[in-house]
């Protein structure tokens, strides 16, 4: 996808937001639905959760109540608070976010249309997801990239044109009052590697701010981004020429022990590990992570994988300064 479907894509979605009170949600006898000036939301296992914390019941106890006895717990809750000014977000039928009103909560079209200001329209959209959790977008640019030779001819890597295109992270919590992220991204065209900088630093402060203010802020921390990505891609493509301290293979143990890797990704990415020549390097090494980031596990997982390979490339030094016999990191 270019940037330039990226609003016509949202609008193929059919994104809601429907400010209300909550009196006048109707909830279905069978609490399978609720309906807000005539739009039905269905309540599935997750948006029943949903809108049972929004109305202060205990999943559990909510879940467990017959269907007729659940729909009249959600009406008492509701009649109790009904005056409480209250939006509700879906996709077509389906609920996504219900908050109160006032909430600093970022709407996801502003968000697009500022996407769209810092990137050009044929710039990539390389990752676009939304559900209730999170809105992500990863974004690169043909205007920042780098080629990493091979003239040694290490498995794995093209021999020509292994280029890694920069760009940005973009990270929306759409039912949390959630500080948004700005990151850089890179991407390996090869393969779809994606690396980024660590997601707690490109944190956008909300409190005290306006909803205009925290999209500007965000704005402005994608050009800086977008400012920096040559001197990154630089530092990335500069790790083919790194060894890893010690063999590649207890490197990467240790690694992916300090990220707290589930045992068989970890197990996946040795079997990678072992495939590699003896002269491999850190770039090498951070490929055998990304790869696995993109290969079905968690998304919890893929994000902790993908800021590794961030922490390889744009921290190589600090990441790298180990003890060469156990691997662990050494103090400075």
């Amino acid at each position: 996808m270019k940037v330039k479907e990226l609003e016509a894509s949202m609008m193929g979605r059919n994104e809601l937001r429907i400010a209300t009170t909550l009196g006048e949600i109707d909830i279905a006898d069978d609490a399978s639905s609720i309906t807000v000036n005539d739009q039905p939301f269905m309540l599935d296992e997750q948006a029943t959760s949903l809108f049972g914390k929004y109305l202060k019941i205990p999943t559990p106890y909510l879940k467990s109540c017959p269907v007729d006895f659940r729909a009249t717990t959600m009406r008492y809750w509701r009649d109790k608070w009904s005056e409480a000014e209250t939006v509700v977000e879906g996709i077509g039928n389906n609920l996504v976010s219900i908050y109160p009103r006032g909430l600093l909560m970022l709407p996801l079209d502003e968000v697009v249309d500022m996407v769209t200001r810092v990137f050009l329209p044929e710039d990539d959209v390389r990752d676009f997801r939304r559900d209730d959790k999170t809105f992500h977008l990863d974004v690169s640019s043909d205007r920042y990239q780098v080629d990493v030779p091979n003239p040694n001819g290490i498995p794995g890597r093209p021999e020509v044109g292994d280029i890694t295109a920069g760009g940005v992270r973009f990270l929306v919590y759409p039912n949390q009052v959630k500080a948004p992220v700005v990151s850089t991204y890179l991407c390996r065209l090869a393969c779809t590697n994606g690396m980024t900088t660590d997601l707690k630093q490109g944190q956008i402060k909300l409190k005290g701010r306006t909803i205009e203010e925290v999209l500007d802020e965000m704005e402005c921390a994608a050009e800086q981004v977008l400012g920096t990505l040559d001197r990154q891609l630089e530092s990335y493509a500069a790790t083919a020429e790194i060894a890893p301290p010690g063999s590649p293979l207890a490197f990467a143990m240790q690694l992916a022990r300090e990220v707290g890797l589930p045992v068989r990704v970890r197990n996946t990415i040795m079997d990678l590990i072992n495939q590699l020549p003896s002269n491999a390097s850190v770039y090498d090494v951070t490929q055998c992570f990304t790869t696995v980031a993109n290969q079905g596990v968690k998304y919890s997982t893929q994000l902790a994988l993908q800021q590794l390979g961030g922490r390889l490339s744009f921290d190589t030094a600090e990441t790298i300064r180990r003890c060469q016999t156990c691997e662990q990191l050494l103090v400075s």
